[in-house]
């Protein structure tokens, strides 16, 4: 999921998405909210999908799901900051 531009997020004022240094984020940006949601979309269809027999579809998209954390945890885990609770 991408945000395509300032007024699509919920973060609404002007000078709420900045880099360290104080400049203006450009879009696209994707906020980690979006990636939370999309994984929970993909574990959500997951089960609708389990329950309807479809258990090879089920799979895939918790295999999706799995690959998105792993790969926002490798690009965005800080080393040096306490752990923080997780979603399942």
């Amino acid at each position: 999921m991408r945000v395509d531009s300032h007024a699509d997020t919920f973060y609404n004022s002007g000078d709420a998405l900045v880099h360290a240094d104080g400049s203006q984020v450009e879009p696209p940006i994707a906020l980690c909210e979006s990636h939370a949601r999309a994984r929970r979309a993909k574990l959500e269809v997951a089960g609708v999908l389990e329950a309807l027999g479809r258990e090879d579809e089920a799979r895939r998209l918790r295999r999706q799901a799995a690959s998105l954390r792993q790969r926002f945890a490798e690009a965005f885990w800080l080393e040096d900051e306490p752990p923080r609770p997780s979603s399942p």
